[in-house]
C-alpha cells in the first residue's frame, strides 16, 4: 500500500469523516449519519467453506469497515454494514473487487448466523436446511464506498457491465446481476460545502492535482486553511509532497502559515546555493586564466562584473542550471 492510501486510510477511519462522506454518498450530504453511531469492524474479510470435499479459503483486508446505525422516525432503525476503500491509482477491476469484499461479508455474516443456530439448538440437523438459516434470520446490508484521490481522470469501469465486452447480447445481458460502484472522485463534485467537516478542504487539494502553483496559491490564500484540523493537515501535506512543517501537538493547524513559512526556507536555500555555486564558477575561472597566463586579468574579473560574464563564455564556464 503506498504512502498515500495509507494516510487516506487513517484519516478516513475517524468516525466523523467516515460519517461525513457515507452521508454524502449516501444523502446528497444530509446528515443522516452521526459519528457516534460508528463502530468499527475487523476489516479481514475471510471465507472458508468445504465444497465438494475441498477445502476453500479467500481473505481480504479492507480499508475502512465500520457498522452503522440508520436512525429513522419514531425512534426507529436499522443496521447496515459500510466499508471505505481508499483509491490514490486507477483499478480496472474494481468494481469485481468491490463485489468480492461484499460477497465475502454476506458468507461470513451467513456462517456466523448459522453456526450460533447450532449452537441454540443442539437437535439441529444440517439437512432440515442447508444454508444453516431459520426463515425468520437476517443479514445485513452491506455497502462499500470507493475514494478516489489520485491525480489522473478516472476512466476505469465504474460497474460489473462495463467489463463485459462490447458485443454481448443486450438480451443475455438482462440475465446477469449488475453491481454499481458507489465512486467518490472529487472533480466530479460539484459543491464541496455538501460536506461537513475539514474533508471538503483535502478533497479541493486532490482536485487541483499535481499543479504545485496552484497548490501554493490556493493554500496561502484561502482563509479556509487557516484553521483545520491536524489530521487534515497532515493528510494535506501527504497530498501535495511539499514537506510543511505541521507542529507537534496542535489541534488545530494554519495551513497558510506553514506554506509561507516553507517558502521562505524554500528561498534561504535558493540564495544559499546559488551563492555557493557562483563561487565555484568564480573559482573554475580564476583556474581557467592561471592555467592560460593570464594572471593580469585574474584582479579585473573580481571588480569588473561583465568582463567576468565575458570570460565565463570566452572559456565556457557555466553554472549546472545554465546547462
Amino acid at each position: 500500500m503506498s504512502k498515500k492510501d495509507t494516510s487516506e486510510k487513517a484519516y478516513l477511519s475517524d468516525n466523523k469523516k467516515f460519517a461525513d462522506v457515507a452521508n454524502y454518498v449516501l444523502f446528497n450530504g444530509a446528515q443522516r449519519i452521526h459519528a457516534n453511531d460508528l463502530s468499527g469492524e475487523d476489516t479481514t474479510e475471510v471465507f472458508e467453506d468445504i465444497i465438494k470435499n475441498i477445502p476453500i479459503s479467500i481473505q481480504k483486508y479492507r480499508d475502512v469497515l465500520k457498522k452503522v446505525v440508520f436512525r429513522q422516525v419514531q425512534e426507529q432503525y436499522w443496521i447496515a454494514i459500510v466499508g471505505i476503500e481508499n483509491q490514490t491509482d486507477i483499478n480496472f477491476a474494481m468494481p469485481v473487487r468491490c463485489l468480492l469484499y461484499d460477497a465475502i461479508n454476506y458468507a461470513d455474516q451467513i456462517k456466523s448466523i448459522a453456526k450460533k443456530n447450532k449452537e441454540l439448538d443442539p437437535k439441529f440437523k444440517y439437512t432440515d436446511f442447508l444454508s444453516g438459516l431459520k426463515k425468520d434470520d437476517r443479514i445485513l446490508p452491506v455497502i462499500t464506498i470507493t475514494v478516489y484521490c489520485g491525480p489522473d481522470k478516472w476512466d476505469a469501469p465504474r460497474r460489473l457491465h462495463e467489463m463485459f465486452p462490447s458485443e454481448i447480447d443486450p438480451e443475455i445481458l438482462a440475465f446477469i446481476p449488475d453491481y454499481k460502484m458507489n465512486l467518490v472522485v472529487p472533480e466530479e463534485i460539484d459543491d464541496l460545502n455538501v460536506f461537513m467537516t475539514d474533508v471538503k478542504h483535502v478533497l479541493k487539494i486532490v482536485r487541483i492535482g499535481n499543479d504545485k502553483n496552484r497548490l501554493k496559491d490556493l493554500l496561502s490564500n484561502d482563509k479556509a486553511f487557516r484553521n483545520i484540523d491536524r489530521d487534515s493537515a497532515i493528510a494535506i501535506n501527504t497530498f501535495t509532497n511539499l514537506n510543511l512543517t505541521i507542529p507537534e501537538n496542535q489541534e488545530v493547524v494554519d495551513v497558510c502559515k506553514a506554506v509561507e513559512e516553507w517558502r521562505q526556507e524554500e528561498r534561504a536555500e535558493g540564495r544559499v546555493v546559488g551563492h555557493q555555486e557562483g563561487e565555484d564558477k568564480l573559482a573554475r575561472l580564476i583556474d581557467a586564466l592561471i592555467n592560460a597566463g593570464r594572471n593580469d586579468d585574474i584582479a579585473k574579473v573580481a571588480t569588473d562584473k561583465n568582463y567576468r560574464e565575458k570570460l565565463y563564455l570566452e572559456f565556457n564556464i557555466v553554472e549546472p542550471k545554465d546547462v
